[in-house]
């Protein structure tokens, strides 16, 4: 009986409370969650992308905006009751929205603790660390310095950031509506070579 109430209606419902609670759609998912099923819990810490490029087909409204802590921290507790004994079930976490990364090191370490602590994380059903998942663009990757590696290294998950380089060429770049140079692109793939050689607890892997 249990499982047959949750048919598609259901699943819907619960889809739409979801939404209502994290205030926004979660239009991608980053391509490293495959490696949980995409079992993952969203939380929104930024609305909107930095860079609008024209060939992105998950674009969201308005400009790029960072979340309060009061209303995220609104999100996690709303969430703890939406899962309710369905959380041991999960140990991933997402923070969106598409450029996720651009909200600072205070604010995403400062989710993730508040996550892995009122989601009782470390009960998961689940062996080893929780896992974390951010978006970040090129620009937010090459701004985050040591200090925000060093607060995602501390945290209780191995941490993954996607960045969305595109292409190393300058005409690819143009022909997407990519508002990048190429030569950002190439610093930012040493950069995150530099990254997954020497942080333990953190993989950064990139789109092309």
């Amino acid at each position: 009986k249990k499982v047959a109430v949750r048919n598609r209606e259901t699943l819907a419902e619960e889809a739409e409370t979801l939404h209502r609670i994290i205030g926004a759609n979660l239009p991608v998912l980053p391509p490293d969650t495959i490696d949980v099923d995409y079992e993952v819990i969203p939380l929104i810490v930024t609305e909107g992308c930095t860079l609008n490029c024209r060939f992105c087909l998950f674009k969201t409204a308005g400009d790029f905006r960072i979340r309060t802590r009061q209303n995220i921290a609104a999100q996690i507790t709303a969430v703890k009751d939406f899962y309710g004994a369905d959380l041991v079930n999960y140990n991933s976490v997402v923070l969106g929205q598409n450029d996720a990364l651009a909200a600072g090191g205070d604010i995403l370490t400062g989710t993730a603790d508040m996550a892995y602590d009122l989601l009782n994380m470390s009960a998961s059903y689940h062996r080893g660390r929780p896992h974390l998942f951010i978006f970040g663009g090129v620009d937010s990757f090459l701004a985050a310095d040591d200090s925000l590696f060093d607060g995602l290294e501390r945290l209780p998950y191995l941490t993954s950031i996607n960045v969305g380089l595109e292409s190393p060429d300058q005409e690819t770049l143009d022909r997407l509506g990519k508002p990048l140079r190429a030569e950002k692109v190439r610093e930012s793939f040493r950069k995150m070579q530099e990254v997954n050689r020497f942080r333990r607890n953190i993989a950064v892997s990139c789109n092309f």
